[in-house]
C-alpha cells in the first residue's frame, strides 16, 4: 500500500519501492563488495562501506574505474527502475505541497551511492548536503532504506526534531540546505543498507 506524509519540507514515502527491489540493490552491493569494488570509510566522523554508481549516459564515463568494467547493465537497470518511480510518483506528490518547487525544472540526479553500515557505525555529526562550492549545485537529497532496522539507525533532523525510522522501501526526500542538518544514527544491532543521492541543478533554466 502506497502512503506518504510531508511536513517541514521532509517527505516520507512508504510502499512505493518493493522489498524485492531493495533486496536486488543489497545483493548488487554485496556482490561488488566480494570483488573489493566498494570503499571503506573508517574515521572519527564516518564509518561505513559504500559504492557509487553513475546514472544513464554518465555511467559510461564514470569517475569510478570499476564502473566501466563491472556489471554495468545491472547498475543501470536498478537506477532506471528507481528513477522511474521517483519522477512519476514520489516527486510530483512532494511538489504538490510546495508549488514554488516548479521553478526547479533543471534538477537531475548525478551519482547514486549504496551504503552498508554495521552496528555502532554511521555518520554521527549533523551536516547538510550543499556546504561548499563542490556541492553547491545540490538542491535536495533522498535516502531509500533497503532493510528494516529495529533498534537505532534513524535519520535525525536537528531543527525539525524528527527521527525517521528505517523501514524496507521507505523513501525520504529533504532539502540539501543549512535549514535541514541531519545525521544517521548508528544501528545498534542490525546491519543497515541505504541508497542515496542528490538532486542537482544540471543546466541553466533562463
Amino acid at each position: 500500500m502506497e502512503k506518504y506524509f510531508i511536513t517541514d519540507h521532509i517527505g516520507v514515502f512508504d510502499g512505493f519501492y518493493s522489498e524485492e527491489f531493495c533486496n536486488d540493490v543489497i545483493n548488487f552491493f554485496e556482490y561488488r563488495s566480494k570483488f573489493v569494488y566498494t570503499t571503506n570509510r573508517d574515521n572519527s566522523l564516518q564509518q561505513d562501506e559504500s559504492v557509487s554508481i553513475g546514472h544513464e549516459q554518465d555511467f559510461v564515463a564514470s569517475r569510478q574505474t570499476e564502473e566501466q568494467i563491472f556489471n554495468p547493465l545491472e547498475a543501470v537497470k536498478l537506477i532506471e527502475f528507481f528513477t522511474e518511480i521517483f519522477w512519476k510518483k514520489c516527486f510530483p506528490l512532494y511538489n504538490k505541497n510546495y508549488p514554488t518547487n516548479d521553478q526547479m525544472k533543471t534538477l537531475g540526479f548525478n551519482t547514486f551511492k549504496i551504503q552498508k553500515t554495521l552496528p555502532g557505525q554511521g555518520y554521527h555529526i549533523f551536516h547538510f548536503e550543499n556546504a561548499d562550492m563542490l556541492t553547491s549545485k545540490r538542491a535536495m537529497f533522498f535516502i531509500l532504506y533497503l532493510n528494516d532496522i529495529k533498534d537505532g539507525g534513524e535519520t535525525e533532523f536537528l531543527y525539525q526534531s524528527k527521527r525517521i525510522e528505517p523501514q524496507t522501501g521507505r523513501l525520504v526526500i529533504g532539502p540539501a540546505s543549512y535549514t535541514h542538518p541531519h545525521r544517521g544514527n548508528p544501528p545498534l544491532k542490525d546491519t543497515k543498507y541505504i541508497m542515496t543521492s542528490w538532486l542537482e541543478y544540471i543546466s541553466d533554466s533562463r
